[in-house]
């Protein structure tokens, strides 16, 4: 990809933070795109539940989105905890792998 990733723990916390603090930037700045992307799910999500569980209107949206995230965090801690030995990985390492990853930047120098 042309990228260089980075070598040293300062320089992978670094990228950690970098990352963190860079992508809700890039996503306050799509913040019509997700408007846009919420009010298509939300009737997609009614839809389903009209056609499929006879509902007459949406139930607890917010709940919905909650238990996504959640979903999401805990794969998060699932895939960060696993077998740390079997690739002589350190926490620190692995926590990056995994944010760095997830997060689609990846630069690809450990593989997950």
């Amino acid at each position: 990809y042309g990228s260089t990733p980075p070598k040293t723990q300062a320089g992978r916390i670094l990228c950690i933070f970098y990352t963190i603090i860079g992508i809700p930037i890039f996503l306050i700045f799509l913040k019509s795109l997700g408007e846009v992307l919420n009010r298509t799910i939300t009737k997609a999500v009614s839809w389903l539940e009209k056609k499929i569980l006879k509902r007459d209107e949406l139930k607890n949206p917010e709940l919905k989105v909650l238990i996504g995230f959640s979903v999401a965090l805990l794969i998060t801690v699932l895939v960060t905890a696993s077998d740390l030995k079997e690739q002589d990985l350190t926490y620190a390492d692995k926590v990056y792998a995994v944010i760095i990853t997830f997060t689609t930047v990846g630069f690809g120098d450990i593989m997950l």
